[in-house]
């Protein structure tokens, strides 16, 4: 088990063991340098700069500042010092206004062995263009047990792992949702200020390069609830994502040696090989999820945020559940 990150805003010495690229394979470097631009002399100004910034920040309670805490925001925004130091206070504000998503994760809790169990979300690996590929199937996931509150923790537990590594950090990740066993009861579960809340987190505030979304054999029915999604993206995010009819028309265009072998026999791992890796990762990273999600930011004095409740306002004027929508 790893041990849990310091949040001391100002510590007597930083922590830096997770700034070097030195042992990433060579694709990482070259999109570290031909995409986001940095250069060791880049990472540690940028570094220097976000420190001074936290440590000076009145608002700022308790917050991590390990190299492999900030790189994440700071690769994510390529190393705009405004625009990262704007996400990193909407993400220490988003995490700690909605403690019913991101409050105490804790991965040993035994509701996590069930999700695992049940395979809702599976990380696949790398692919062969460096990006983390992430099967998510909604349909395995049993909305008369578990909450969208449950969805979204463990995914946020998923996601705070793999963003401690650079290789995520630098090429980014995409998702690929099999919708096959989606239902109504599933929508249901969504009301629609959660869903722009939580689609706006993910899109805005999370330090991941989003590269792809893919929606495979998704149902008539559920065809509204995906459009209005998406008409939450930004017109970056909007490009990037796909529909696909099956499997096989989504792998004559992406690789699917990533997919597990039920899906393709040309696969690493199968089912059961990813959930028990999961399992391993998610206890081998629970200190530092759960030390994460306990800092501490004083929201009344963050100027920006002031005038958003970020738990009540969607921001863009819609309101409702989609138990009152009509899907036919």
């Amino acid at each position: 088990m790893l041990p849990a990150p310091s949040l001391v805003r100002n510590p007597s010495q930083y922590d830096d063991t997770a700034s070097s690229v030195d042992n990433l394979q060579d694709i990482y470097r070259a999109i570290a340098l031909d995409e986001l631009r940095e250069t060791p002399q880049v990472k540690e100004q940028a570094l220097a700069q976000l420190r001074d910034w936290i440590a000076k920040h009145p608002a700022i309670k308790s917050c991590r500042t390990d190299a492999g805490f900030l790189l994440k925001f700071l690769r994510v925004r390529k190393y705009g010092h405004v625009t990262t130091c704007e996400n990193l206070e909407r993400y220490l504000v988003m995490r700690q206004s909605i403690p019913r998503w991101f409050g105490k994760l804790d991965t040993s809790e035994p509701w996590v062995s069930d999700v695992i169990d049940a395979g809702p979300i599976l990380p696949l690996g790398y692919d062969p263009n460096g990006k983390l590929l992430t099967l998510v199937k909604i349909g395995y996931f049993d909305p008369k047990k578990y909450s969208n509150q449950h969805f979204v923790r463990f995914w946020t537990m998923i996601l705070d792992s793999y963003q401690e590594e650079a290789e995520m950090q630098i090429a980014g990740g995409s998702a690929v949702f099999d919708m096959e066993g989606f239902t109504m009861a599933h929508i249901a579960q969504w009301p629609v200020t959660d869903l722009h809340r939580y689609v706006s987190y993910m899109i805005n505030t999370t330090p991941m390069r989003i590269k792809g979304i893919h929606l495979v054999n998704i149902p008539k029915y559920a065809v509204s609830f995906a459009e209005l999604i998406i008409s939450f993206f930004n017109a970056k995010q909007k490009s990037r994502t796909h529909f696909h009819k099956s499997f096989d028309e989504y792998t004559k265009c992406y690789d699917a040696t990533v997919l597990p072998k039920e899906y393709d026999a040309r696969g690493r791992f199968t089912l059961d090989e990813l959930k028990d890796q999961l399992r391993k990762r998610l206890a081998r990273y629970r200190d530092v999820i759960y030390e994460q999600s306990t800092t501490e930011i004083d929201q009344t004095m963050c100027k920006p945020l002031q005038k958003q409740d970020v738990e009540h306002d969607t921001g863009f004027g819609v309101d409702g559940s989609f138990r009152k929508l009509n899907l036919d």
